[in-house]
């Protein structure tokens, strides 16, 4: 039987509020299809030799795969983008569900969370992987040494992180040279909601705040893309983040305080 290593580091946030966040993580999966079978968004029927246009054609094959196959098969595929040489972070892993998709294409992935509940769990779901180590730890103090990832991943988790700039930074420290972190996340919002019954500290993220926050970081650009809406969610819209760590870069711009800890950066919830 393969086996799941784990390391210690003392949790912080609590563990129902981790547990809530779960349901939002699956809203990254899942896309617009572009047309509808039988008949087309501009109100057409398929002919008898086919769809009304190559577009829908594709928009059709899209619809019955999805339909046949579930909504996260071509994402899912897209995971063979991972080099099988690269050691990954899934950094505020839950339960594994992302680290589960990862691990069968990569060399290693180092799935850390700050709730012991949720390693757990993961533990369990993950017992089959012989290339995963769970380590207990907060993301604003990673229990992962400096350069060691390829890529690094906050899947729709910064927004519960008081200080994300601290996240983001410790990202940037243990990631190599060259190395790439990728968020997922709210883009802004006014669901107030979400910040009472679910325990979100941020209302999302925009394109100007990131940019910020990477910058300070230590990351000298990022690329920012909202995602295409999900017809089956109910939450706000998502975006992607990246950015790379570049060459010869070793200090953070972020501004440090009399014990050395990086200062916080002014931002509006």
């Amino acid at each position: 039987m393969g086996r799941v290593t784990t390391g210690r580091h003392q949790p912080a946030i609590s563990d129902d509020r981790k547990a809530r966040a779960l349901g939002t993580k699956t809203l990254v999966f899942g896309a617009r299809t572009g047309c509808r079978v039988p008949r087309c968004r501009a109100g057409r029927a398929a002919s008898a030799d086919g769809p009304c246009s190559s577009t829908h054609a594709v928009a059709e094959i899209l619809f019955v795969g999805r339909r046949t196959l579930g909504p996260r098969a071509d994402i899912v595929g897209m995971l063979g983008l991972i080099d099988d040489s690269w050691i990954v972070g899934d950094l505020g892993c839950g339960t594994g569900g992302l680290t589960e998709l990862v691990a069968p294409f990569a060399r290693q992935v180092i799935a850390v969370d700050d709730s012991a509940a949720m390693i757990n769990a993961a533990r369990k779901r993950l017992v089959s992987f012989d290339n995963v180590s769970l380590r207990t730890g907060q993301l604003e103090s990673l229990p992962i040494e400096n350069g060691s990832l390829d890529v690094a991943l906050l899947f729709l988790v910064l927004h519960y992180v008081v200080e994300p700039e601290l996240a983001i930074a410790e990202a940037h420290r243990v990631l190599k040279t060259g190395g790439r972190l990728i968020i997922v996340d709210m883009m802004p919002h006014d669901r107030q909601d979400l910040l009472d019954e679910m325990g979100h500290v941020w209302r999302g993220f925009s394109e100007e705040q990131m940019s910020s926050l990477f910058r300070s970081a230590g990351f000298p650009e990022v690329r920012y893309h909202p995602l295409p809406a999900d017809e089956s969610a109910k939450g706000p819209s998502l975006f992607t983040a990246v950015a790379r760590r570049a060459r010869g870069v070793e200090t953070t711009e972020l501004d440090a305080d009399a014990t050395g800890s990086p200062a916080p950066l002014a931002l509006s919830a």
